[in-house]
């Protein structure tokens, strides 16, 4: 009997306990759970009762789950050094360096890396039920303990991935940690948009204008807000069209190596989407508090009775923001990880649903603005208003779409023709002609896989 056991009593160790607990009955495996903190000990976790730490508990136990919190591993290993010898100590953190580390310093333990990239809100759902879990890696120099944890994590539903290198630690850490610098490049791409979008605003309507400067300032924000989040909306649905583009008229897969900037935005889409979502929450916030016929003067007309009433262009503008933020928020809801679709699903609201929201979005700045699209000086001067500067790019989006299927439409009509005259045998009395057009259609379907993928 292989006799388990966790250190800490956390949502990881909530977690594995679950786990343990919801897999089939086995004669072979025992878990216990251990704590310092005197308000756990003896509760019960998913059936199991949460016991003292103790060098006396810890004597029989094989097996030693390290569920505290990264930067505390190495300090509690070391101070816990001979409890820990001839015992197998798995870490599940994150921190880079750690496994390495921890190895160096228990050279008479066996210390295995694994269990670093376990969902454990997926797992602590009341809903949860057990299933395969796909494949976990595990890192270690002992053979026979990465046997040991391979067993467990068979148990636990995992399909084990052994790495006989403590050293592949740092590649496991690392890659769970590498979507963390996906968000600064959208983020300062966000945040560098509001900065050029307000800054224009004050040009556009305070100095050139000549709007006042008092009582502008949450209007300006307001302006930088929603100009960057419709741009960063575009941004998104641009870089597919533009990749596709390229494929199609480069005849190649993109590869990360000849299109590295390219297959890097396309990687960032998810991120560019999120932020510009965050912003236009806050254009929805801040346009609630400044929603009146004194900021928002293009909205009013005076009716019959003299009194402010939307315009139509108003209630235009208006239902079409309303519309477009829903729909960007069930784009944005759909792309988080825990939320569960089928590809089609997916893929009828991040495509469809997501080019219906950005036409909207684009509507209710047109309808808000489209008298005043272009700005006269007070010194006689004329140039693009700020809702004309919104309106680029999505206008440059839809460009892009329209373009990828023009070319999309050409590269299939053009291969299509080609089958066809092979297959009549146009081509038969130049059998060269033939062999090439065969294996250019055979290329055209290896294409057409990351086509579809893009």
């Amino acid at each position: 009997m292989t006799n388990y056991s966790i250190i800490g009593v956390d949502g990881f160790t909530s977690g594995l306990a679950k786990l343990f607990s919801l897999m089939p009955a086995n004669e072979e495996t025992n878990l216990c759970i251990f704590s310092s903190n005197t308000k756990k000990i003896g509760t019960r976790l998913y059936g199991y009762t949460i016991q003292e730490f103790s060098s006396e508990g810890l004597e029989y136990m094989d097996v030693i789950i390290l569920a505290i919190p990264a930067n505390q591993v190495i300090k509690f290993s070391i101070r816990h050094q001979r409890l820990f010898s001839q015992k197998i100590i798995v870490d599940c953190s994150n921190k880079l360096g750690n496994g390495v580390e921890l190895q160096q310093k228990l050279p008479n333990s066996h210390v295995v890396k694994t269990l670093t990239s376990i969902n454990l809100y997926t797992i602590r759902d009341p809903n949860y039920t057990p299933r395969p879990q796909g494949f976990m890696p595990l890192a270690g120099e002992n053979q026979q303990a990465l046997n040991i944890i391979s067993d467990m994590l068979k148990y636990l539903g995992y399909q084990p991935q052994a790495y006989a290198s403590i050293e592949f630690s740092r590649y496991m850490e690392h890659a769970n940690l590498k979507n963390f610098p996906h968000w600064t490049f959208p983020i300062t791409v966000g945040g560098s948009l509001v900065t050029i979008f307000s800054a224009y605003a004050i040009v556009d309507r305070n100095i050139a204008y000549g709007n006042p400067w008092y009582g502008q300032s949450i209007q300006t924000l307001n302006a930088g807000v929603s100009c960057a989040a419709l741009a960063l909306f575009s941004l998104t649905y641009s870089i597919g069209p533009l990749a596709l583009i390229k494929q199609r008229l480069s005849k190649r897969i993109l590869t990360e190596h000849q299109d590295p900037y390219l297959v890097d935005m396309l990687a960032r889409r998810k991120q560019f989407g999120l932020v510009a979502m965050v912003l236009l929450f806050e254009h929805a916030v801040l346009s609630s508090m400044l929603f009146s016929s004194t900021y928002f003067s293009y909205f009013s007309i005076e009716n019959s009775s003299g009194e402010s009433a939307l315009s139509n262009a108003a209630m235009l503008s208006l239902s079409a923001g309303v519309t477009a933020f829903g729909l960007d928020t069930m784009v944005a809801i759909s792309s988080l990880p825990n939320v569960q679709l089928g590809w089609k699903e997916w893929r009828t609201i991040q495509y469809y649903v997501g080019w219906l929201a950005l036409l909207l979005a684009a509507a209710h700045v047109f309808f808000m603005g489209y008298d005043d699209l272009m700005t006269e000086s007070e010194n006689g001067y004329t140039w693009p208003s700020l809702f004309f500067a919104a309106l680029v790019f999505p206008m440059l989006a839809v460009a892009m779409k329209t373009t990828s299927l023009m070319v999309d439409s050409i590269y299939d009509l053009r291969h299509c023709s080609s089958r066809l005259l092979s297959k009549v045998g146009l081509f038969s009395s130049d059998t060269t002609v033939s062999v090439e057009v065969i294996e250019e259609d055979d290329e055209s379907q290896e294409r057409e896989l990351l086509v579809n993928d893009i």
